[in-house]
């Protein structure tokens, strides 16, 4: 069991592979630490009512200072906020398909040909939103296992690394 207070300072006695073992084992601690402690502020942000990249960009960092953690779990939390995005937007169509049905039914001949195709067409656009959301819903699935296990094995590797160093 690893301790996050821990410090693995690297010693002038150190082998090359000790010292970069030491030093990659800080970053990844770090890492690790800044996940743990930053995750509800990503939350916060896709939670939002618009995602705001600046924001995100300083939670997770930038170019080579970026956190894989976080990156990863923002990447899972953008695909959940896209399905929800895509949801309320089928909501939209369905309500909007309801009225122009309604409108249908009781025009008058000369309208029912354009009403007609404005149905066909929020059908077909309501149809591609739902095969996007179950399209995404997968993608999601796998995102979310995939980081769930990168995490849990990042943390077995972590204390399996910690071990071997002391």
């Amino acid at each position: 069991m690893y301790i996050e207070s821990d410090e693995f300072e690297v010693a002038d006695s150190d082998s090359p592979d000790v010292k970069l073992s030491k030093d990659s084992l800080t970053e990844l601690r770090k890492n690790l630490s800044d996940y743990k402690a930053k995750k509800s502020l990503v939350d916060n942000i896709y939670n939002g009512d618009y995602v705001k990249e600046d924001e995100l960009e300083k939670i997770i960092g930038v170019d080579e200072d970026k956190n894989p953690f976080l990156l990863s779990y923002a990447n899972v939390e953008a695909m959940k906020r896209k399905i929800e995005d895509s949801q309320k937007s089928g909501d939209k169509k369905s309500l909007e398909l309801s009225d122009f049905k309604d409108r249908l039914s009781i025009a008058t001949t000369d309208l029912k040909v354009p009403l007609s195709k404005r149905v066909s067409e929020i059908e077909e656009q309501k149809s591609k939103i739902e095969s996007d959301i179950i399209e995404d819903t997968k993608k999601f699935k796998e995102l979310e296992i995939e980081h769930n296990e990168k995490m849990k094995n990042v943390e077995n590797d972590l204390k399996e690394w910690i071990k071997n160093i002391q």
